[in-house]
């Protein structure tokens, strides 16, 4: 007798579940498509848009997040100075990309071992957080939408589920290559410095300079200390005659203040006219069209000088081509949409650049065991707002270029914008910030300070008189400039009442107003 195979009784998930429905296959399609964009959609929103961890490293507070995957998945952490994105430390794998953002680097010497630990504590928290949001955004978006799809929640629930382990899959990966390419050298770091790598290093070669004990002070920078378009004097090197620099700089009064005080200080001029952070501060300065060697990197210079105690500094001028775009602007009635993007682009570059050169000369001047005063020229004022001045008139050529009132409110706006840069950069290094300021002594006042438009190379640069007022402007920036001058210790307090001592993160602005003639 033939026996018949009864069906098996059905499970529990087959009496509850109701059989799929038909669907068209587009709507299918439609499904997959949505939970791939939930899946990426909530990577990049919360990677994108988390706020982060606040931690205190380096001696300063920083935020630690991670930054929108881009792609290739292969690059370097993002860091975040004065709104200015820069790839910092080891080259990592995968779409976590760690980003710390910051004012300003205020230490660079940790007191106790390695503070870098404090970021990666900080950057575990964030992944931990960052993590969970993300997981949960997935599984309630998935549970959303498959639910509306199946018209179940129990397979929902069951899509929901697959794609929030895949998801956590997907995080496991990213963290683990992040740990193994990364974390371990940011544990290393000891600095700010160290964790970044100093991207343009390649710029800044290490050249050995013989130490020279005879200097206590230099000048540095552009063509404003150098003191472009000055007399050079009698039978100049050809340095000097490159370089544009003139016993007429602000150098030499410098030196005879100091020296009323205390005879035999020097004061060196190395300077350099069209010397910028990338050619000239940090890397050797060649003349043009020649390529030939000028000198070799200022910094390298300074770093020669085993007993400075000042470091007068002006530069940035020539970064963003200042000389260029006052040509442009006499050349058009309104020169702003002709210069402005160029500027913006330039002073975003400077803004990192200056950045780098700052924190090496900080580190520099921290090995030294006596206090330096470092003294950060903002871009003087030429142009006299007070003042109608229609007799800046151009000749070149037999031609006469006007530049309008328009023109000078726009220049004004952009040294403002440079100026900004230099002083937040000082500052956050506990650097001294020098304005001079040439009110009632700018051009078309009866005693300018600045050489005539017509003067040649020199226009615009200070006269004679501009540098006399630089210097005397730089020296009252260091209201214990006769202590320092004499070689005041590290250890040792303040002897001037109210003085601040220069290296430390307290920063001093100083501005002086020329006297009405």
């Amino acid at each position: 007798m033939a026996h018949t195979a009864l069906p098996s009784p059905p499970t529990s998930d087959q009496e509850s579940m109701p059989s799929a429905p038909v669907r068209p296959r587009y709507v299918t399609w439609l499904h997959y498509i949505s939970l791939i964009i939930i899946f990426g959609l909530s990577f990049y929103l919360v990677l994108a848009y988390w706020p982060g961890q606040t931690i205190i490293a380096f001696g300063q507070p920083m935020i630690i997040s991670t930054a929108a995957p881009t792609w290739p998945w292969a690059g370097h952490a993002i860091s975040t100075l004065y709104g200015t994105d820069a790839q910092i430390g080891p080259r990592l794998w995968g779409f976590l990309e760690p980003r710390l953002t910051y004012g300003g680097t205020a230490a660079f010497t940790p007191p106790n071992g390695s503070e870098a630990h404090a970021i990666v504590s900080g950057l575990v928290r964030d992944l931990l957080n960052v993590s969970a949001v993300i997981l949960f955004g997935i599984f309630a978006a998935t549970l959303i939408e498959s639910a509306l799809y199946h018209n179940s929640l129990r397979r929902a629930i069951r899509t929901a589920r697959r794609l929030t382990i895949s998801a956590l899959a997907v995080l496991l990966l990213g963290v683990g290559l992040l740990a193994i390419t990364g974390i371990s050298s940011f544990t290393k770091a000891n600095s700010l410095s160290e964790l970044y790598g100093n991207p343009t290093a390649e710029t800044a070669p290490d050249v050995k300079i013989a130490p020279d004990t005879t200097v206590d002070a230099v000048t540095a920078g552009d063509s404003v200390l150098a003191g472009k378009g000055l007399n050079f004097g009698l039978n100049p090197d050809h340095l000097t005659s490159m370089c544009g620099r003139s016993p007429e700089a602000p150098a030499t009064a410098i030196q005879k203040t100091i020296q009323s005080v205390l005879p035999g200080f020097g004061v060196e001029n190395i300077a350099c006219s069209s010397a910028t952070i990338h050619e000239g501060m940090l890397g050797d300065q060649r003349g043009h069209p020649s390529m030939e060697l000028l000198q070799y990197p200022q910094l390298s210079l300074i770093e020669s000088l085993p007993n400075v105690k000042f470091v007068f500094l002006s530069i940035g001028a020539d970064d963003v081509e200042w000389g260029s775009q006052i040509i442009k602007c006499f050349m058009v009635a309104n020169c702003e949409p002709l210069v402005r993007p160029q500027f913006e682009s330039e002073l975003t570059a400077f803004r990192d650049e200056y950045r780098q050169f700052l924190d090496r000369l900080k580190i520099q001047l921290d090995k030294l065991d006596h206090e330096v005063a470092v003294v950060v020229n903002t871009m003087y004022n030429p142009f006299d707002p007070s003042v109608a001045c229609p007799g800046i008139v151009a000749h070149v050529n037999g031609q006469k270029y006007q530049l309008s009132r328009a023109n000078i409110d726009f220049l004004l706006g952009v040294r403002s914008e440079l100026n900004t840069v230099l002083a937040d950069g000082a500052q956050n290094h506990g650097f001294i910030v020098a304005n001079p300021d040439f009110s009632g002594n700018a051009l078309c006042d009866k005693l300018p300070y600045v050489q005539d438009v017509n003067s040649g190379s020199g226009a615009f640069h200070p006269n004679q008189l501009g540098a006399l007022w630089i210097a005397a402007t730089d020296l009252a920036a260091v209201p214990n400039w006769r202590d320092i001058a004499k070689g005041l210790s590290k250890s040792t307090p303040d002897i001037a009442a109210g003085a601040a001592h220069p290296a430390s993160t307290t920063a001093v602005t100083t501005s002086s107003t020329a006297p009405s003639h």
